[in-house]
């Protein structure tokens, strides 16, 4: 089993167990998973967002320049859509 992939799983079934309903995943199949179990995903662009909700941060959009130059595989239609969203086009 991915490495990857077990994290997540073990992720889930923590989230079960301790009756958590929001957890942190970014992969795709893992958060199909998750919602299949009632579960609430929340990947990085989540937090991000909220983040910025709370004031925490003012842009997201440096961040996610960071994360690109770092190799985080990110969509370009994601990114545009995350910065639509938060009103940073």
């Amino acid at each position: 089993m991915d490495v990857c992939i077990k994290g997540e799983l073990e992720v889930i079934v923590g989230a079960k167990e301790l009756g958590v309903s929001i957890v942190i995943i970014d992969e795709k199949s893992a958060r199909n998973f998750a919602e299949t179990l009632m579960l609430k995903p929340l990947g990085l662009f989540g937090i991000l967002k909220l983040a910025k909700q709370k004031e925490m941060i003012n842009e997201i959009k440096p961040l996610i320049e960071l994360l690109v130059s770092k190799k985080f595989r990110i969509s370009e239609k994601l990114i545009s859509q995350l910065l639509m969203e938060v009103g940073e086009n």
